[in-house]
């Protein structure tokens, strides 16, 4: 197959497009010099460029490819300049852009000699006018742009055709939210002809990618885009296909002040409320609800995070594993906290303290004086302060006649002051028991909320 010659770029030309101001402004003072008006010179120049169209489009059909030699495929050059993301919809996989797609190929057909017109170079017609290659993209969902009538291409003296539309396309993207809010996307755009094989169309990539007019978005930052010319084959014809790989990566600033930080102090302060007692004397009342609180918190932020991810089975989103963790987290810190209460309850049955709660809590070998306003406190509730007394006199009667008397003197108060000491012994040993376990969770949730931090940071230096 013999390839059409490649189209040369504008960039190289020594002429300027009749339609800037430079090239009127020229045409202008030429114009004067001959004694002609510059409004003479602009009638006169479209004058001759209707001529020109009236000639070139006099047999011209624009159904039929433009080669004289009907084996020879021509060449296309594609030069889509991405202008903008303008969404990227990670539940429905759809990235919606604007851009600007440039086509450039040869019309042998439409050429004429500059000399012959006044040295007249191009033209611009409607789009609607002249043969145009059915590129499109086989991953487009919808796309917007103007009708042909209402777009421009210019012709230039020897057929070579530069055409640009403005573009909204939205396409269909695999995206991998396993690293969300780090995560790294990559969407595969294909374009190609949707009737012309390789032996009519040879389409072929601008290099570099042209970024000149990209606009930069506030959640994605724009990696790379590289193409590479690829072939497929359909119903026993070979087609030629243009990838375009965008690389994209999320900015997680907004998800980590928005969840990861609000996640991390919410279970801290869950655990430091259900750890801590609630006055001097140990109490713990409410802790177990505080705990729930928290966790309801928890499961709302959760079904905030996975309302923005795509329904899959490809795995959990590494923000919703850490979100679990910290439920997880929380739930755990709620249940040592019953374990906490239960054994706190053991004084009242005047249980000893248990020699391994005893070393845990470092009051093994440890004798603690019981405080002045905790013994106040506990005392004055079972009023020690009276003198106590003593109960009457038992008497047993036996079957002769024989009465017995048994005088029990107790001494109440040294029993009371033994319970409370057991009672405080209890409440200093389950409130270190408190203090141990809220260091060891928060360290934990510290340490967890550390490692997200590091991994995603690292995701994103890759």
């Amino acid at each position: 197959m013999t390839r059409a010659p490649t189209p040369r770029s504008t960039a190289n030309n020594n002429y300027q497009p009749f339609n800037t101001a430079c090239f009127r402004l020229q045409r202008a003072k030429q114009m004067i010099a001959r004694g002609t008006s510059p409004t003479e010179s602009i009638s006169n120049f479209m004058q001759i460029q209707r001529k020109i169209g009236q000639v070139i489009f006099a047999s011209y059909d624009k159904d039929v490819r433009p080669v004289k030699d009907p084996n020879t495929a021509v060449s296309v050059r594609l030069n889509p300049s991405l202008f903008s993301f303008v969404e990227v919809n990670v539940t429905q996989q759809t990235l919606t852009f604007k851009q600007w797609l440039k086509m450039y190929w040869i019309d042998e057909y439409l050429t004429w000699n500059p000399a012959d017109y006044n040295n007249v170079m191009e033209i611009s017609v409607q789009r609607s006018t002249v043969w145009q290659p059915d590129i499109m993209i086989l991953e487009q969902v919808e796309i917007g742009q103007l009708t042909n009538d209402e777009q421009i291409v210019t012709v230039r003296h020897d057929g070579y055709i530069t055409t640009s539309v403005d573009q909204l396309v939205t396409v269909k993207c695999q995206f991998d939210v396993i690293d969300f809010p780090y995560d790294t996307q990559n969407c595969t755009l294909r374009y190609t002809s949707w009737m012309y094989d390789e032996g009519k169309i040879s389409l072929y990539p601008t290099e570099p990618v042209d970024l000149s007019v990209y606009s930069k978005n506030d959640e994605w930052r724009l990696k790379n885009i590289t193409s590479r010319i690829s072939h497929s084959t359909a119903d026993g014809s070979s087609y030629v296909d243009v990838y375009y790989y965008i690389v994209i990566t999320r900015m997680p600033t907004y998800y980590i002040v928005t969840f990861i930080w609000p996640s991390f102090l919410i279970t801290c302060l869950s655990i430091v409320g259900v750890f801590s007692p609630f006055d001097e004397a140990g109490m713990r009342q409410e802790k177990v609800t505080m705990g729930l609180t928290s966790l309801l918190s928890m499961a709302v932020i959760l079904q905030i995070v996975t309302d923005q991810m795509p329904r899959t089975s490809n795995g959990m989103p590494l923000l919703a594993i850490y979100i679990m963790f910290e439920i997880f987290l929380g739930a755990a810190a709620t249940l040592f906290t019953v374990f906490v209460i239960y054994l706190h309850s053991f004084w009242m049955s005047n249980t000893a303290v248990p020699a391994s709660l005893l070393a845990s809590t470092c009051m093994r070998k440890r004798k603690r004086k019981i405080s002045t306003s905790t013994m106040q406190t506990d005392l004055s509730a079972t009023n020690l302060s009276a003198p106590y007394r003593k109960e009457p006199k038992l008497k047993i009667c036996y079957g002769d006649g024989y009465e017995e008397a048994l005088d029990f003197n107790i001494n109440f108060k040294d029993l009371r002051m033994t319970s409370v000491r057991l009672r405080h012994r209890w409440s200093t040993s389950t409130h270190r028991l408190d203090l141990i376990l809220m260091s060891i969770f928060i360290a934990i949730n510290c340490v967890a909320t550390g490692i997200i931090l590091a991994v995603g940071n690292e995701k994103l230096n890759a």
